[in-house]
């Protein structure tokens, strides 16, 4: 998890929010909702201890930010605000250590924009609204999505996303839709989804309805924004525990624990040499090809409910394992998968058909999570022979390609238009989702 230390300007507003706040339970809420993903100085502490009147509730909030101070050298500060007996406030301060951060936080989180190229066109969602809006009725408007968007492999924009829904009026009608199309939801923003939760006039709808889209935020360390939907307590620290179960949404294999009745997946990983192109994001960062796809498959691993399993292959001209079956998504498979993904290096050609073959050999899987940045070059080449193959493995366990063509910077040998067409047709003759992610 990314831990930055808290801006001035940020924190600024952090503290009106928590002075704002008219009780103790609300400022509790608005500082737990921060404190996962923020570090403060002591100085920033102290304020915003000084916010409550009571020596326990300033000793209780002392403790949360054990983890989460830069500075502990400078406890002295807390001296201004905390009045309750010097052992017991030494014996808190003790178990301060230095947080590690990944530097000062901006005045906005940056956020990540993949330009998605499969996606619906612009023509495309205006003929769908026209449909839903000519439907009239919230179950008719809701069945149009359910036969326009589901059976298609594309998914849907934050942007498309926010424009189908702000057509409908009523909250159950927009529950329907996410749950119904949820994995074809490539994400929704923050300030999106606080505009959508103002549809709802009742804190127990936006509650049914952030409960429904917690699991496709993608800027997820911008969420403790969300509490500002909130009026009452017992809502906000309701909603507070929806956004801890937030994790950052992958835009490569969007959120498994999001399915809910998929729970076996394998991921099929493309180690080619062209993985080691290299393209720049519009936040500044630069990323090999393959680098990023690893950022992606760890953050994923790490979001897994309990009841999953899964595995890693990896490809070149060979298919290399993690594991010859599927593992528990525990602790200790969790942490070696994570290992194994950071160990990935590229090594030779592309083996596509060979890749899903022994996917698909894997007992029990629901869902392959297939990526590449280029076209079949090993083995069986011919891409209707192995679309034909993937289909008759499909039909016999019902086991869904979810394809990605992962098309960022340009390589010397790239073939994007036969990428984008390969992967899709994967995805479509499997009943998945498929993502096209490219740069000019």
């Amino acid at each position: 998890m990314e831990v930055w230390q808290i801006s001035e300007k940020r924190f600024k507003e952090l503290l009106e929010r928590v002075k704002a706040a008219p009780f103790a339970g609300q400022k509790t809420t608005v500082i737990k909702t921060a404190t996962p993903h923020l570090a403060f100085t002591c100085k920033q502490m102290a304020e915003l201890l000084g916010s409550f009147t009571t020596d326990k509730d300033k000793q209780d909030h002392l403790k949360l930010f054990r983890k989460r101070c830069v500075d502990p050298k400078n406890h002295e500060e807390f001296s201004k605000t905390l009045s309750f007996q010097k052992k017991e406030c030494d014996k808190i301060i003790s178990e301060f250590h230095p947080c590690k951060t990944e530097g000062i936080s901006p005045d906005q989180f940056p956020v990540v924009k993949l330009p998605y190229t499969s996606v619906w066109h612009d023509d495309e969602i205006n003929k769908l609204i026209e449909e839903i809006k000519a439907a009239t009725f919230a179950d008719k408007m809701v069945k149009v999505c359910e036969e326009k968007i589901k059976p298609r492999p594309e998914g849907l924009s934050a942007e498309q996303i926010y424009k189908i829904f702000s057509e409908f009026k009523f909250v159950d009608s927009i529950i329907k839709v996410t749950e119904i199309c949820q994995e074809k939801l490539l994400g929704l923003y923050c300030s999106d989804l606080c505009k959508l939760l103002q549809k709802a006039e009742f804190e127990d709808k936006k509650l049914e309805m952030l409960k429904a889209f917690r699991f496709s935020i993608l800027d997820a360390l911008n969420k403790f924004v969300i509490l500002d939907s909130f009026g009452y307590s017992d809502s906000k620290e309701k909603a507070r525990k929806l956004l801890e179960e937030v994790q950052p949404i992958s835009f490569l294999f969007g959120t498994p624990n999001a399915f809910k009745f998929i729970k076996k997946f394998v991921f099929v990983i493309d180690l080619s040499n062209s993985m080691t192109c290299t393209f720049k994001l519009n936040t500044g960062k630069t990323f090999s090809r393959l680098d990023f796809v690893k950022e992606e498959i760890v953050k994923t691993i790490k979001g897994f409910p309990e009841d999953a399993s899964f595995n890693i292959l990896g490809y070149a001209d060979n298919v290399m394992y993690w594991s010859k079956e599927l593992k528990d998504a525990n602790p200790e498979n969790v942490g070696s998968a994570i290992k194994y993904a950071r160990s990935l290096k590229v090594c030779g050609g592309t083996n596509i058909h060979d890749a899903l073959k022994e996917a698909f050999a894997i007992p029990d899987i629901q869902a392959v999570f297939f990526l590449t940045d280029g076209m079949p070059s090993v083995g069986i080449t011919d891409r209707n022979t192995i679309v034909n193959h993937v289909k008759e493995w499909s039909s016999k366990n019902g086991t869904i390609v979810n394809s990605i063509a992962f098309l960022m910077g340009n390589f010397q040998y790239d073939d994007k238009p036969g990428s984008r067409t390969f992967m899709r047709q994967l995805a479509d003759v499997t009943g998945g989702t498929y993502r096209s992610i490219e740069s000019n």
